[in-house]
């Protein structure tokens, strides 16, 4: 007998799927122990702090963030400048005297404000930005106009420090 090969039909060919991996099977029963730890760790997660802020305790973070972000140098140069007010048990106002310092604060309020929450332990700090609309008169002046307008404002001064021969420097 001889032995022929059958033909074969060609198939058209088949794109193969990866196969998918395979996943451990979950526990028939549940821990109430496990559950009761990961619903704990949950919970902490979402609790929001709130510890007393403290006057003294806000400047000193303020000062911290000055330090360790100099950087941020327009930001530095305003809140050097501003002055906070507190409005509430987490609310502060700050007062800035240009338009430009009012918008670096903005633009850097996340960064300041998350560091101050966590420096402060207080998720509820708010800090609210304000431009200075007083007249001229009432801002800071510089130390050696800050001194004219003392003499000025008080002649008695003047003749002190001129007995002194005080000067500024």
């Amino acid at each position: 007998t001889s032995h022929h090969p059958t033909p074969t039909t060609q198939q058209p060919a088949t794109t193969q799927q990866p196969a998918r991996p395979r996943v451990a099977n979950r526990p028939a029963t549940i821990r109430l122990s496990e559950t009761s730890q990961a619903a704990g760790a949950a919970v902490n997660s979402l609790q929001r702090r709130n510890t007393p802020i403290d006057d003294t305790r806000f400047q000193q973070g303020w000062g911290e963030f000055m330090a360790r972000n100099p950087q941020l140098h327009i930001l530095v140069s305003a809140m050097r400048g501003a002055k906070t007010i507190r409005q509430g048990d987490n609310d502060y106002r700050v007062i800035v005297d240009h338009p430009a310092q009012a918008q670096s604060f903005e633009m850097s309020m996340t960064k300041l404000l998350e560091f101050l929450r966590d420096y402060l332990q207080n998720d509820f700090l708010s800090i609210h930005v304000e431009v200075n609309t007083d007249p001229v008169a009432n801002k800071q002046l510089p130390p050696k106009e800050f001194l004219k307008q003392v003499v000025h404002d008080n002649p008695a001064m003047g003749k002190f420090l001129a007995g002194m021969d005080a000067e500024l420097v």
